[in-house]
């Protein structure tokens, strides 16, 4: 299934500032205090979206809640951490 090309016009303000359509930054996945790389070529202004390599081994946003939970039940007694249990069962 071909994906959908989102247009969208531009204007720059009197600071040098562009402000992207809603549309174009959902389609690109940009958001607030994301870094956009840009040049110019041939008569063009190219942007695209900065990956930082980090993000694949930061947890979602669901494995930081059960982190969260895990911790809390470390903390109220619920559960007991690895080295404790490993001395208690002698290995």
């Amino acid at each position: 299934m071909p994906t959908k090309t989102v247009r969208s016009t531009m204007h720059v303000d009197d600071k040098g500032r562009l402000t992207l359509s809603a549309d174009l930054r959902k389609k690109l996945g940009i958001g607030p205090g994301d870094v956009i790389f840009c040049k110019g070529k041939e008569g063009r202004f190219i942007c695209a979206k900065a990956i930082n390599p980090l993000d694949a081994v930061r947890p979602s946003l669901a494995e930081r809640r059960k982190i969260r939970e895990g911790l809390a039940d470390l903390k109220a007694g619920r559960v007991t951490p690895w080295e404790k249990a490993k001395e208690e069962l002698g290995l």
